[in-house]
């Protein structure tokens, strides 16, 4: 079978505990999963949610906020905890991860847009897992206000 790349998209529900907080054991099984596939030569690209999930407990709420400003704040805070519960987990294999960041320009802007594949193909030659992320401040505060996850 040829190598292929392999993108993941990862919903907040599939890292979450019933309380709503991160659930560090399903982030580690996701990424033994993702792990397996990298071993066997797959290129991948992962699309996660749930920054807001890893941030709102390191923030002191009980539960997952309802106002926009403290979704903001825990996704602000959560992002780099749950890029860190991925990069800790893919270490343990021995797997360098990134993140690249996408914006709605970068689909837009037709320059930007022809030069996606080789961001994305340049920082895989290293052999690296890809936590990617794509918001723009607009959409994701559109997106905390109506519960929509952007694509």
């Amino acid at each position: 079978m040829k190598n292929k790349r392999i993108v993941f998209k990862v919903g907040t529900s599939s890292l979450t505990n019933q309380d709503g907080s991160l659930s560090r054991s399903k982030v580690k099984a996701i990424t033994q999963q993702l792990a397996l596939l990298h071993e066997q030569g797959h290129e991948l690209i992962l699309v996660s949610s749930g920054a807001i999930a890893a941030g709102f407990g390191a923030l002191g709420f009980k539960k997952r906020p309802t106002k926009i400003a403290d979704k903001q704040a825990s996704a602000a805070v959560g992002q780099g905890l749950l890029l860190e519960e991925y990069t800790s987990n893919l270490l343990l294999r021995d797997i360098v991860s990134a993140q690249v960041l996408l914006t709605q320009d970068d689909f837009v802007d037709q320059r930007r847009y022809k030069k996606m594949p080789t961001r994305l193909s340049l920082s895989s030659c290293k052999g690296g897992l890809f936590r990617l992320s794509m918001r723009t401040i607009q959409s994701r505060l559109r997106s905390l206000r109506s519960g929509i996850t952007i694509p």
